[in-house]
């Protein structure tokens, strides 16, 4: 009686030190980062802004998803850290937690950051194509057939310094400086890393 209930005490140790052992090496093993469903892009520099009486320049950060996005946008300093979270309808400019305005996204960006970008077709000019979403003219090519000018929704869109990214695979090209004029508003976006 007494060697059996010794047993069962020893088999119960030895299944709780392997249950035990299997937590400590299953938190100690290396993964790879899961990718994040549907990221197509991330990006990171910084925007300027013109337009006739005034100007605004602010650091971003661009993870863009195939349904939507989160720029972080900051200015000197890190002052004044903004999230805009949406997809091309509609937009949320949050600080924190707190929401501080929701509806379409350039008349959100206008009315509660003062300023605004074509943020429906700018994620395709960063990767560096005019978006498919709307036609575009007066396009011209390098001589690699990279577009480094074309006109699209009212935007004379300028396509500057392909950069090589590296996507882990293989190297891709993308412009290292955007500069579109509509009227007197001038957008110029410099983009400082790019991961696909």
């Amino acid at each position: 009686m007494i060697a059996d209930w010794r047993q069962k005490a020893v088999v119960k140790s030895l299944i709780f030190k392997g249950i035990s052992l299997l937590f400590i090496l299953s938190g100690c093993a290396v993964r790879p980062p899961a990718e994040e469903p549907g990221l197509a892009f991330a990006a990171g520099g910084k925007f300027g802004i013109k337009d006739a009486d005034s100007g605004y320049s602010a650091s971003f950060s661009w993870r863009h998803f195939q349904h939507g996005y989160d720029i972080e946008v900051w200015g000197p300093l890190g002052q004044g850290r903004t999230l805009l979270r949406g997809d091309e309808s509609l937009m949320q400019v949050r600080r924190g937690e707190d929401v501080l305005a929701q509806g379409a996204p350039e008349q959100v960006m206008q009315t509660h950051l003062g300023w605004s970008v074509p943020i429906r077709i700018l994620p395709a000019w960063i990767q560096g194509f005019p978006s498919t979403q709307l036609p575009h003219s007066d396009a011209v090519l390098d001589d690699q057939g990279r577009y480094t000018a074309f006109a699209q929704a009212g935007w004379q869109v300028n396509l500057e310094r392909y950069t090589a990214r590296e996507d882990g695979l293989s190297s891709l090209f993308t412009p290292a400086r955007i500069v579109a004029l509509n009227g007197l508003r001038k957008v110029t976006v410099v983009v400082r890393n790019y991961t696909q």
